[in-house]
């Protein structure tokens, strides 16, 4: 048989068919075209490496011996087999190639997840695929632009200048050499017609301010001008504007006097207001993430005391920030402009609050505050080392914490390096929120990522649907064990590396129904000496981590964990969710493991 026969025979027709081998290969007409090129490949390699032409023979086994490699590399990645788990020389299931292709579907479940310039690296792959990342709209309905130039006219910065000059290194805001005035403004006018009628979300990333001269030209102008005609699409903006940069979002949204699909907004990380320089309605607008009052600025060169404030009233869920230059006033004020809030995120700072400012306004603030049913506080402030001053862990309790409100939260600021801190101190004020709580408590106690070290959570929801959460250092949530009746505790969830921080032995909590134990692969069942004053527990569930493949847990681990913290009293149920028992159970307790849900 002749190579060009051999090659006709491997890349030609939708069946093929080898009697001596009994193997028949379905293909679809794509997978042919990449095979071909495969095989072309490894013969031209094999001529080089020989340095002769080869006889039609050893075309002939080459290829053939290419062409089993490749149907068990198929069978083997892909693990579908028709008959039999392996496939052998003698004897194969039949396979269909196109049978193994990931689906389209699936593929743009995957590439949804990158980012727009992945997005776009995936569509320069193959034919095939940029066939149907183009033929995606949804796919570019996710929309990042940027703009890396420190100012429109060049940063006047020693390293700068170096870049412009053609040397390698780095400015000190991290720009590289090629970032230098480089944005991808025509990359997005191209990928707008491409999302064809799907909802718009943007990310606008604008490190610039806009001279007078380069008004009409500026990258960031250019991107509202191709917008403008999709008003109508966007639905969400995330606008990252640097401090080099103040105006230019203003700027942006006078291109638009309405953008009536857009329900999330984020202007920015710095706790400062925003100006427009028009109104602008947003009917439908629900998360608004802000470090400041939004005001309209009618006038060029208006003081933002003339300005006037924007009324969100669809707004329900905001996430507001709090500088070093807000004063209590200024703060509520704000609030007052979303008349319809339902969650505020507020994040605050170290900086101290003036006592007399605090109770002067106290009665007028706590109203106000009391309106809000869910409110979240993050990166609490505990400084007190001045002589004179409020920290705004106690401002927070002060102004937000009511015993009726639904949901209340905090998180203390950097809590992996708050625990020295958090030592000298006598007192945490936060955990006394969970006196509110009524009856049938369920508690929790879970840790991030990184383990206890990172802080631990703890948060309590009683039968009314009060719900209180404290983030801090692992070893100071026991001292919220004071403020609930231990008697309403019916369920507790643990992560078992934390079991010994937050435990207190079963004969603390009279009522409890269920204990869970959160395990991971890291941590296992926790080792305990016997306990005095064993009591009886109704449930115990043993849970992995979701999202993780599920842990192996020793019988006989089961079995010590139950007499140490039950002593003779078997539970009701022993739970397994996500976990793998490994040896056979107790006999005292198979009748026990058989209710596993």
């Amino acid at each position: 048989m002749s190579s060009q026969t051999t090659l006709r025979r491997l890349v030609t027709g939708r069946q093929r068919e080898d009697a001596a081998e009994g193997v028949s290969l379905y293909m679809s007409a794509r997978l042919d075209r990449e095979f071909d090129e495969l095989v072309k490949r490894v013969f031209s390699d094999a001529r080089d490496a020989l340095g002769r032409p080869l006889s039609a023979a050893r075309c002939t086994v080459l290829a053939e011996a290419t062409e089993l490699s490749f149907k068990r590399a198929l069978a083997t990645t892909l693990g579908r087999y028709n008959d039999k788990p392996k496939l052998s020389p003698s004897s194969a299931p039949a396979l269909r190639a196109y049978g193994f292709l990931l689906p389209d579907e699936l593929w743009l479940m995957v590439w949804q997840e990158l980012s727009m310039d992945d997005r776009i690296s995936v569509s320069r792959v193959c034919g095939a695929w940029r066939t149907l990342a183009l033929a995606s709209p949804k796919l570019w309905s996710q929309l990042d632009f940027f703009t890396d130039r420190h100012s429109m006219d060049g940063c006047s910065c020693d390293t700068c200048i170096a870049l412009r000059n053609g040397y390698s290194m780095s400015c000190s805001q991290g720009h590289e050499v090629a970032a230098v005035g480089r944005t991808n403004v025509d990359i997005i006018r191209c990928l707008i017609p491409r999302s064809r009628r799907f909802p718009l979300s943007l990310s606008i990333v604008i490190n610039a301010s806009v001279s007078d001269a380069e008004l009409d030209n500026s990258p960031f102008l250019t991107l509202a001008t191709a917008l403008r005609p999709h008003a109508s699409r966007i639905v969400r903006i995330d606008i990252d504007e640097s401090s080099d940069a103040v105006g230019s979002m203003a700027e942006f949204f006078a291109f638009f006097k309405e953008l009536p699909a857009l329900r999330a907004l984020t202007l920015g990380e710095e706790p400062r207001g925003y100006q427009f320089l028009t109104p602008i309605a947003l009917p439908l607008l629900r998360h608004l993430d802000i470090g400041g009052s939004l005001l309209v600025l009618e006038e060029p060169g208006m003081s933002t005391e003339n300005g006037t404030p924007l009324t969100f009233p669809s707004v329900s869920t905001l996430e507001y920030k709090i500088g070093h230059e807000s004063s209590l006033d200024k703060l509520f004020s704000d609030l007052d402009r979303f008349p319809n809030l339902d969650t505020l995120w507020i994040s605050n700072t170290q900086r101290l609050w003036d006592p007399d400012e605090l109770s002067v306004q106290y009665h007028t603030l706590n109203v106000r505050g009391a309106r809000i049913p869910h409110v979240h506080a993050k990166e609490v402030g505990w400084n007190e080392s001045a002589s004179r001053g409020i920290s705004s862990e106690k401002l927070i309790l002060a102004l937000f914490h009511r015993p009726s409100r639904p949901t209340f939260s905090m998180s203390y600021r950097n809590p992996l390096h708050s625990g020295a801190v958090f030592e000298e101190r006598t007192e945490i004020n936060a955990p006394r929120i969970f006196a509110d709580l009524g009856g049938n408590i369920e508690l929790s106690f879970t840790t991030g990522p990184g383990g206890p070290a990172h802080g631990c959570t703890a948060d309590a929801t009683d039968s009314s649907g009060i719900r209180r959460s404290v983030q801090c250092p692992s070893k100071f949530a026991v001292r919220i064990y004071p403020e609930i009746a231990m008697q309403a505790i019916t369920a507790i969830t643990v992560q078992a590396s934390m079991y010994h921080d937050v435990m207190l032995g079963l004969k603390h909590f009279p009522s409890l129904q269920r204990l869970t134990l959160v395990l991971s692969a890291y941590y296992r069942l926790p080792t305990l000496e016997p306990l005095s004053g064993h009591c009886a527990l109704p449930t115990l569930r043993l849970e992995g981590l979701s999202g993780q493949t599920p842990c192996l847990v020793r019988a006989a681990d089961i079995v010590s964990f139950i007499r140490c913290i039950c002593g003779n009293k078997v539970p009701n149920s022993v739970e397994l969710a996500r976990v793998r028992l490994d040896g056979d159970i107790d006999s005292r307790l198979a009748g026990v493991v058989r209710e596993i849900r």
